[in-house]
């Protein structure tokens, strides 16, 4: 006799592998997404090529009141999918890039990096000029 037999209780959860690969994948996907974070924050050449730009039209979107976030969420997507190549090429990444970083991940990404900049120059925490 199975133990859900003798409960009468049948956990799907507790019979089908694929939901803990799932879990697994979920966890390594935001593992990935946490390291490509750290990654372009701490890359000084898509900072000097990417970001002070974008930094610097928030600032001046912020003087004028009016910084829309989903604008400045999209802008991000070019220095992501940079980020994103040369990740997987310095990582030597076994995978299709595209696939690996598919659309969805790189605005979840874009998302991520939107609300940190926008918030810490509302804070200004950064000198900008103008």
């Amino acid at each position: 006799m199975k133990l859900f037999e003798f409960f009468s209780v049948a956990s799907v959860k507790d019979h089908d592998p694929r939901l803990d690969h799932d879990k697994d994948s979920q966890t390594e996907r935001e593992k990935l997404a946490n390291e490509l974070f750290w990654y372009i924050l701490d890359h000084d050449d898509i900072h000097k090529k990417h970001v002070m730009p974008i930094a610097q039209d928030i600032a001046r979107a912020k003087k004028k009141g009016n910084v829309d976030m989903k604008k400045y969420t999209e802008c991000w997507m070019p220095m992501v999918e940079e980020a994103c190549l040369e990740f997987h090429k310095e990582e030597k990444m076994p995978h299709n890039p595209r696939k690996l970083f598919d659309r969805e991940f790189r605005e979840e990404l874009c998302k991520r990096l939107a609300e940190k900049y926008v918030e810490d120059i509302k804070k200004d925490r950064y000198k900008l000029g103008d």
